[in-house]
């Protein structure tokens, strides 16, 4: 008789994700009225740097995606027109969430665009 999959059993939303203390991501929530009610679908995370730069190929919007000191960094490296462009090529990629880490401020552009978009943009305090 087959295991079942964890991933088969067990249904976790961002919704779930941030009211689990017991997890100790120390996750906050960003962009008010957006779709909690996602299922994360694949545990697995991902850091949508190559979505920056334009490359989308390997992108997976069914995972975590999160951003960094090293995203960040590179976003405000850009000029405002680029910014724009890239926060509307990741919103329209529609991610489950993403997770602005080590205590990042995600730029405003992505947080106006998640908000639009209902994208959960959450903000943990840890490192990745």
């Amino acid at each position: 008789m087959r295991t079942p999959d964890l991933r088969e059993t067990l249904r976790l939303t961002v919704a779930d994700l941030l009211k689990d203390e017991a997890r100790g991501l120390c996750l906050s929530l960003l962009s008010a009225g957006v779709a909690l009610d996602r299922e994360i679908k694949n545990y697995r995370i991902q850091k949508h740097g190559l979505i920056f730069a334009g490359f989308e190929q390997f992108f997976e919007p069914d995972r975590m995606q999160l951003m960094g000191v090293t995203e960040v960094a590179y976003f405000e490296a850009l000029d405002s027109e680029r910014r724009l462009e890239v926060v509307d090529q990741l919103c329209a990629l529609q991610p489950i969430c993403i997770i602005a880490t080590r205590a990042c401020e995600p730029p405003m552009e992505l947080l106006n665009r998640c908000k639009e978009c209902k994208i959960p943009l959450l903000q943990s305090t840890l490192s990745v």
